[in-house]
């Protein structure tokens, strides 16, 4: 009884033995790494810091290691992404100990904004009074320091009192009153204005006059003059011409003189600007007249001397360097032509 019964209990280890080796389960495979960013695209501005967080998955502990598809537009120190210039690079990331296993960022790096400062204020200095004729460059500054825009419109609200360049360049062009205005060009509408009390000029008055003129002329003859007047700085330096009598010589307004009779005439210019200043000179005007002479010799020629000619009852002997012939010579200085050396006067007067 007893050995049935030590077999009955063999048998029923046995046979949990198998049930129990039968039942294990088998080893399960261990899952494949993942890497992932929840951005695949990011956007920063030169000068800018980032950091990349990967997600790993099924890996306990993992690192990652970074590289970039360019260089210069993004450096890496430690964790630290900066945007070093403005382009676009891919940032692959590798799961290390797993070269295929990889995730990427495409960063774009822009330029940063412009920050804009307006145009708060602005002070504008110069001299409020001038005189016609005078210019002067008005001063402006714009605030605050760092403003963006510092240009100014200049304007003027009489430009026939007082104009003004785009650089702030007044001229005073009529006595009145204009008032410059500068205005910022950044929108803001700021302004700034000045009133100038433009002056009339004081007047220089004349305080002398000056002419010269021939003071021989012949009936007939014309001859210009022209008056130097100062000081040079005069207000009106015109003059006006007279002539008296008129029945010997007239002028013109342009100061053309015109002999008419034999006679002394007197030419006279006063100032215009009322200062009664004056200056005259005396033309004595002649009446042409052929001389008679009588010629010795009227066929003399070039080669001989000795030829004699007689003017106004006086006879005169000419020698070489005249004329090739006498009549020739007599005909010259009859217009008063200066004659070759000889006896004869150098200047004969008709």
């Amino acid at each position: 009884m007893k050995r049935v019964c030590k077999s009955i209990f063999a048998i029923l280890v046995l046979f949990l033995a198998f049930v129990l080796v039968g039942c294990k389960k088998k080893p399960q495979e261990e899952p494949t790494p993942t890497l992932t960013f929840a951005q695949t695209n990011l956007e920063v501005t030169v000068r800018g810091t980032f950091t990349l967080k990967a997600t790993i998955r099924n890996l306990e502990n993992g690192t990652v290691e970074f590289t970039f598809d360019k260089e210069g537009v993004v450096s890496l120190t430690g964790n630290t992404f900066k945007a070093e210039s403005e382009g676009s690079v891919v940032i692959t990331a590798t799961l290390k100990g797993y070269s295929d296993i990889k995730a990427s960022v495409n960063v774009t790096v822009k330029a940063p904004a412009v920050q804009t400062v307006a145009v708060t204020g602005i002070t504008i200095s110069g001299n409020a009074k001038m005189t016609v004729g005078d210019s002067q460059t008005l001063s402006a500054t714009v605030a605050p320091e760092n403003a963006t825009n510092k240009a100014l419109d200049w304007s003027s609200s009489d430009a026939s009192v007082a104009t003004v360049s785009s650089a702030g360049l007044v001229n005073a062009l009529s006595a009145g009153t204009a008032v410059i205005t500068a205005k910022a060009k950044d929108g803001s509408n700021v302004s700034k204005t000045i009133e100038i009390t433009v002056e009339a000029q004081a007047e220089v008055k004349v305080t002398t006059i000056d002419f010269s003129v021939n003071e021989k002329m012949r009936i007939g003859e014309t001859q210009t003059v022209s008056a130097a007047v100062l000081p040079r700085e005069a207000t009106n330096k015109a003059v006006t011409w007279a002539a008296n009598p008129t029945s010997v010589a007239t002028i013109s307004d342009a100061g053309v003189i015109t002999a008419v009779a034999k006679g002394t005439v007197t030419i006279t210019a006063t100032a215009q600007d009322g200062s009664n200043v004056t200056a005259t000179k005396t033309i004595e005007v002649i009446e042409y007249v052929k001389p008679d002479y009588t010629v010795v010799d009227p066929e003399w020629e070039f080669e001989e001397a000795g030829a004699e000619v007689t003017f106004n009852g006086a006879t005169y002997e000419f020698g070489y360097n005249a004329f090739a012939h006498v009549d020739e010579a007599m005909d010259a200085a009859n217009k008063g032509t200066y004659l070759a050396p000889g006896e004869y006067p150098d200047d004969i007067e008709i």
